[in-house]
């Protein structure tokens, strides 16, 4: 798919914390892009003969293959607004996974958007990559710094990060 839309794009989520080298179970691939090229992936995905279906309207499609009928076996393609995913995609790197090259959110990046996470699992993922070795804390906090404009939301970040 990448390579038919051309466009910009990284791989977070379990495939992202697995190249930069803390691989856990998943059965699907989240690719972050931009809003404004959503049309063209999922376009992509349907011209490899991927079923696609809007999840959240407006932030979130997935595309998979109707032959293997376990909805867990998808692309997630998530299209944020929030600073520090549409930065990270800039700062992307390629990174492998088994014997496949794609682009990647960096490792430093990925901890950052663990650590913003709602999601209980996100900072299990969190402590995993940091015990792991894979990142520097004050990366992390200068990256928060760096992608939330927001004064408020910045401090409430940095107080859940002094608990750390």
């Amino acid at each position: 798919m990448a390579d038919r839309t051309g466009k910009p794009y990284a791989v977070g989520g379990a495939i992202g914390m697995a190249a930069a080298g803390y691989p856990r179970q998943t059965s699907d691939i989240d690719v972050f892009v931009r809003q404004a090229d959503v049309r063209e992936w999922l376009k992509a995905a349907r011209e490899e003969g991927l079923d696609t279906s809007v999840v959240h309207s407006g932030t979130h499609s997935m595309a998979f293959d109707l032959a293997n009928r376990d909805p867990r076996i998808r692309i997630d393609l998530l299209y944020p607004v929030e600073p520090l995913y549409v930065q990270g995609m800039k700062a992307a790197v390629p990174g492998t996974v088994g014997d496949v090259t794609t682009t990647v959110y960096p490792a430093t990046w990925i901890a950052a958007m663990k650590f913003v996470s709602d999601q209980p699992e996100a900072l299990h993922d969190f402590d995993a990559m940091y015990q792991r070795g894979l990142f520097e804390l004050e990366a992390v906090r200068a990256l928060l710094h760096y992608a939330h404009e927001d004064v408020a939301t910045y401090n409430r970040y940095i107080r859940k990060f002094a608990r750390r």
